[in-house]
């Protein structure tokens, strides 16, 4: 059973007044019982509705010169991970094309900022490797209180041109 969304932005607005001076990552696990995470029909495709994925700056740190996923990263991967599960993803071999749509809530953060840290989730849920990765569509939106990524995966048959 999951919380709706005006009972966890409540959650939410409680956690940041109690951490104003020290910002504390997220855990995605309530975020992703919400019910708008689902899947939709365009055409053939279909596209899976997923919560917005940290920032670079958040989903990695830098501990002793080694690079690592942050414990917010861990989190989006782990959670977010078995969404796409249970939404149904299934896992493809072979060269893949992705389509991202990002609903950002707020007008910050660059298109390519977050693409990095999602297509490293996706790894081992929609295809094995990321290295099938031949082809990847962006595109940004501007939605108000509406963070999200609408994001499909499919067999890439057609070589490009260039």
């Amino acid at each position: 059973m999951g919380i709706t969304k005006a009972e966890y932005l409540k959650l939410l607005e409680q956690s940041q007044k109690a951490n104003s001076q020290k910002r504390r990552s997220i855990d995605y696990e309530p975020i992703c019982l919400l019910p708008q995470w689902t899947t939709e029909r365009r055409g053939e495709l279909t596209f899976y509705i997923l919560p917005l994925v940290p920032t670079m700056n958040t989903y990695w740190r830098n501990v002793q010169g080694r690079v690592l996923i942050s414990k917010e990263g861990r989190s989006y991967k782990k959670h977010v991970g078995a969404l796409a599960l249970r939404l149904g993803m299934p896992l493809l071999t072979g060269n893949v094309k992705v389509l991202i749509e990002y609903h950002r809530p707020q007008r910050r953060g660059d298109l390519d900022n977050r693409q990095k840290a999602l297509l490293d989730t996706l790894k081992g849920i929609a295809y094995v490797d990321d290295e099938q990765i031949v082809e990847i569509h962006s595109r940004r939106f501007e939605s108000p209180n509406d963070g999200k990524i609408i994001i499909a995966v499919e067999q890439s048959i057609h070589t490009l041109p260039f």
